[in-house]
């Protein structure tokens, strides 16, 4: 047997082992986790869909998007054949290609399960981030890379996935995600151009080198989780595998490709197992020496620190041994003396005093913020940003006043917003391609459709805007990508005209190529620049004279030279110095540059306005390459008609199932093994609607058992549907039960997205059929083997409201995070008195940056009883089971009908680990001590404990407390690597202060507790 397949029939196990619930979970576990996959909305309610089909591909568009389907449509098999020929791995089956264009956020995904598919988001890509030649050919070649390099298998192997189906992908057990996503971002990258080309991915290598921070082929597998690396399987993997083809050559890089698929051995020893053994096996050295090789080969020498300290580096939370949060900054402005920045960790803008050397918020915002403009004078500032619908995000700029309250204008569609005249500039969307647009003052009202918008220049595939700024009422500077190359122009809005800046320097080009961050204050339009593969630097063009009026035919620049650990970002003036972002390891700070803009050290030289292109008259779309490329064209003609498109045709239960057998708990800890079955997970290409089902035959109690879930997302929102039939094993008897389910969620931010609302809406009927059935008489008799001769004992259906609203965040190297969050619960049984409803309420606090504290108040009633943990026969999952007074299990057998409880939680320590022991990685260890108490009535039952607080007549208000300790550990794995997890082992002591004086030896009791994230 080939190890390989010994990792199938383990994988194959460990699904059958959990249950087939369980098994439904880890599914969606695989789905959510898929590469890149951010939810499973893609489309707007009620979109009709057309399909092309070439020779590899179904490609599925609504009518908006026609133009990309047919652009994609001519150049999809071309780019099959050049990714295909260089892995030498071949899509056996065809690969269907969703384009929506109903989000304004650029992303795409390839989601194996239940088979390979693909959805591209066909909106324009900010030049920012970083350049291709052709967005859109670029886009799907990342995602087509995914599902080819995914595809390699073993011969042997290739029958199994025949058979089953899409689970069967040997990739997705062993490759690392640094290789599965640095083989598509190297890709993306074979023409000279992409994040593997782009010096700004290079840079934060560089600097982790030089803090000595340089993450672990571990870390960057999805385990270490701090800022700046939450993206490092990208910008990791795809230089080292770009290292690789470069150093190596291609052929090698097929080979490990092809080997990941086809081999795999075991080993304790992290780095010799699985696609490390594979790595040794093709380049004959060991990973970690390739490793270590290529860090080095990064390694940049010449980096100095800035002499002058950080003037922010965000908030702490306390004296060591509590963490420090920093700053994520995305965005920085100025006026009024002040500099102005986006700090996303903290969720806000702030205001930084340059006299005082004060730091104060003036605008509360969520984490999604990433533009930030103030107006001179430091009255209002222009916010861009997002919002959602569901999943499907809608680009806005908006503005706030001095007071961090919002004045009523917005620009929806809008990118990148800056104030020009009576109104803003900015960007906005034409499918995948973007425009320069002016929308005045009167066109942004909240959420007015009627935008009034000037297009002012029309971008394509290949030409691309970004970074707009507003010199004077007259001039606009912007950045023009041009075939993946920058370049930085100036648009005249009274004539019209374009032109490009350029100096007569031997390397003008490569000084303008990876140009980014655009800046104007105080007369300087400022701009960083990298055109050596060091640091991000410093750029500086004086436009005293445009500003002054007239037009000039050159300008005074300075390109600075220096190296500055952390680079520069975002620079602006305040007085005679120059603030910028600093982009460290983990975080970033708020720096003042070193030398004072009047003295400016650097390359000093003059800047041409070279008209771009030459007769303004002509619209620029007709002078530039057209939208679609000739080739194109020509090749549409041989394309077949376009067909209507029928999602049910792809919901194939034989796409994805495994055989299972039914499992079911019994007496004591013991398992029985019932029957045998299949378990199914079928969707559509668009991830509209998604269907998982498990079938089972009893053998022991003559039944067909199973359950069908389906979540559709067709209304704009999930709506899940249940139905189950199956046995309910008990300590005292079987149940058959028979259950039906709809519910649905709903999701918006109120003002923004850091403040979020959530209703979920639910409805349920079981029927329970005891074992046993009536004779003439009505009386019980057994019912014998058959669960289909049992009536129906019991009907039951309710209805269920679920409310929270929330702005609590919480970061993965956070304990508690910090806000608020209220969450409340009805439900009501329908076949009852009205008058008898479930209620549940939570609310949690969390102050984490100021204090290391926790605060929980909970409560619920319902007159048809619940334990101490607030579980009844019909509703398990309490809100508030993890905080419950566990300790306390005499209290689980009284039949409460209300309780109040709270706890309050204080961390004691916690100190990051950062180490592997094995496939196991440390990420740290940290202790709190709570204070809990519930408040019930004890009903006068006997054993009742807990502090006296007076009598209830029936019984006796009783408060149980508790002071509890825990020391737990945050430890993640990859055993399957495309799904790393994080699990928080803990074991905790309570002492239960309430029975301190009651002469019963039970006032300590230890537990264990176990949490799963992914």
């Amino acid at each position: 047997m080939s190890s390989i397949k010994a990792s199938f029939l383990f994988f194959l196990l460990s699904v059958t082992l959990i249950g087939m619930n369980r098994a439904r979970f880890l599914f969606v576990l695989l789905l959510a986790t898929s590469l890149e996959m951010p939810g499973a909305q893609t489309l707007k309610p009620f979109t009709g869909l057309r399909v092309i089909r070439t020779e590899h591909f179904d490609i599925i568009y609504p009518r908006e998007s026609e133009p990309t389907a047919r652009a994609l449509a001519g150049m999809a098999d071309g780019i099959y054949d050049r990714v295909s020929g260089l892995l030498g791995i071949s899509l056996k089956r065809r690969t269907p290609v969703t384009i929506t264009p109903h989000t304004e956020k650029f992303n795409g995904y390839m989601n194996p399960l239940p088979y390979p598919h693909i959805v591209l988001y066909d909106t324009s890509m900010s030049i920012e981030w970083t350049v291709f030649e052709n967005s859109l050919e670029s886009l799907f070649l990342h995602e087509l890379t995914h599902a080819v390099s995914l595809s390699s298998r073993d011969p042997s192997v290739e029958i199994l996935s025949a058979i089953f189906g899409g689970w069967v992908y040997p990739t997705g057990l062993t490759a690392p995600m640094f290789m599965v996503e640095g083989v598509t971002v190297n890709f993306e990258s074979l023409s000279g151009f992409g994040r593997a080309n782009d010096p700004l991915i290079q840079q934060r290598l560089r600097q982790a080198i030089h803090e000595d921070a340089f993450l672990s082929p571990f870390q960057t597998a999805g385990v270490y989780k701090y800022p700046h690396t939450t993206s490092a399987h990208y910008e990791y993997g795809g230089l080292f595998s770009a290292w690789l083809c470069r150093t190596y050559g291609m052929e090698k890089y097929a080979a490990l490709w092809k080997a990941i698929g086809r081999e795999y051995h075991f080993s304790f020893f992290f780095y010799n197992n699985g696609f490390f053994n594979s790595f040794k096996n093709v380049y004959g050295l060991t990973f970690l020496e390739a490793w270590g090789t290529f860090k080095e080969s990064l390694r940049l020498t010449t980096i100095e620190e800035n002499p002058i300290s950080p003037v922010y580096t965000g908030y702490t939370s306390g004296p060591l041994p509590f963490p420090r949060q920093g700053a994520i900054i995305n965005a920085v402005s100025s006026g009024e003396g002040k500099v102005f920045f986006l700090d996303n960790l903290a969720q806000g803008a702030f205001a930084y005093d340059t006299e005082s050397g004060k730091t104060r918020r003036v605008i509360a915002l969520d984490s999604i913020a990433y533009g930030l403009d103030a107006r001179e004078d430091g009255e209002s500032f222009l916010v861009s940003t997002y919002r959602y619908k569901g999943s499907l995000a809608r680009a806005m700029v908006i503005e706030y006043g001095r007071k961090g309250l919002q004045t009523g204008h917005a620009w929806p569609g809008l990118y990148s917003g800056r104030y020009f005249r009576d109104g803003v500039i900015g960007l906005s969307s034409e499918l995948h391609n973007n425009k320069l647009v002016f929308r005045s003052e009167l066109s942004g009202k909240l959420f007015n459709r009627k935008t009034g918008e000037q297009v002012l220049l029309e971008g394509n595939e290949e030409l691309l805007f970004g970074s707009p700024v507003a010199l004077d009422d007259t001039w606009i500077a912007f950045i023009a990508a041009r075939k993946g190359k920058r370049e930085l122009c100036l648009y005249n809005f009274d004539t019209r005209q374009v032109y490009t800046l350029g100096s007569d320097l031997p390397d003008d080009e490569e000084r303008w190529r990876y140009i980014r961050s655009l800046q104007v204050s105080q007369g300087k339009l400022f701009f960083t620049f990298n055109h050596d593969r060091g640091m991000y630097k410093l750029g500086a063009v004086d436009i005293s004279r445009i500003q002054d009026g007239g037009f000039p035919e050159t300008l005074d620049a300075v390109f600075t030279e220096r190296n500055l650990s952390g680079a520069v970002a975002y620079p602006v003036m305040a007085g005679d110095s120059i603030y910028y972002a600093g982009t460290f390891a983990q975080w970033d700070a708020l720096m003042r540059y070193p030398d004072p803009a009047p003295a400016l050290s650097g390359l000093r030289t003059t800047l041409a306005l070279k008209p771009w292109p030459a007769e303004a008259s002509i619209p620029l779309t007709e002078l530039w390459p057209a939208d679609i490329p000739t080739e194109v064209l020509q090749a549409e003609a041989k394309l077949p008609p376009s067909r209507g498109y029928l999602g049910i045709s792809y919901l194939n239960p034989l796409k994805l199932w495994l055989p299972l057998p039914l499992i079911r708990p019994e007496e004591g800890s013991n398992l029985s093994v019932d029957g045998v079955g299949i378990f199914s997970f079928m969707s559509d290409p668009t991830d509209t609607n998604l269907v998982f089902l498990t079938a089972f035959y009893d053998i022991r109690s003559p039944m067909a058992a199973g359950e069908l879930q389906w979540i559709s997302y067709a209304l704009g929102f999930p709506l899940i549907f249940n139905l189950s039939d199956d046995l309910n094993k008990t300590l005292t008897s079987n149940y058959r039960e028979t259950r039906t389910g709809i519910s649905a969620a709903l999701s918006t931010g109120l003002g923004n997205e850091r403040l979020r609302f959530e209703i979920s809406p639910n409805l349920d009927l079981l029927f329970a059929a005891p074992r046993y059935t009536r004779d003439s008489w009505g009386q019980k008799i057994d019912g014998g083997d058959n669960p289909y001769s049992w009536d129906y004992d019991q009907f039951y259906y309710s209805a269920g409201l679920r409310m929270r609203i929330s702005n609590l965040t919480l970061h993965n190297w956070e304990l508690f995070g910090q806000g608020l969050s209220l969450t409340a619960y009805g439900r009501l049984q329908l076949d009852r008195p009205l008058d008898i409803p479930r209620l549940d309420g939570l609310l949690t606090a969390a102050l984490e940056p100021i204090l290391p504290l926790r605060l929980h108040l909970y409560g619920a009633w319902d007159r048809d009883g619940f334990n101490l943990r607030g579980e009844s026969r019909y509703y398990q999952n309490t809100p508030f089971a993890s905080i419950a007074l566990s300790e306390y299990p005499v209290q689980n057998q009284i039949v409460l009908e209300w309780l109040a409880g709270a706890e309050a939680e204080m961390k004691l320590f916690s100190f990051d680990i950062q180490r592997n022991l094995s496939h196991a990685y440390f990420n740290r260890v940290y202790g709190t001590l709570a204070w809990r108490g519930g408040f019930y009535d004890d009903q006068g039952k006997a054993g009742a404990e807990g502090n006296y607080v007076y009598d209830a007549g029936t019984g006796s208000y009783r408060l149980a407390q508790s002071l509890v300790m825990r020391l737990g550990f945050t430890i993640s794995t990859i055993l399957v690597t495309a799904l790393p997890v994080s699990i928080d082992p803990s074991v905790w002591g309570a002492w239960k202060i309430s029975n301190v004086n009651d002469n019963i030896n039970n006032d300590f009791v230890m537990g264990m507790g176990f949490s799963f994230s992914y």
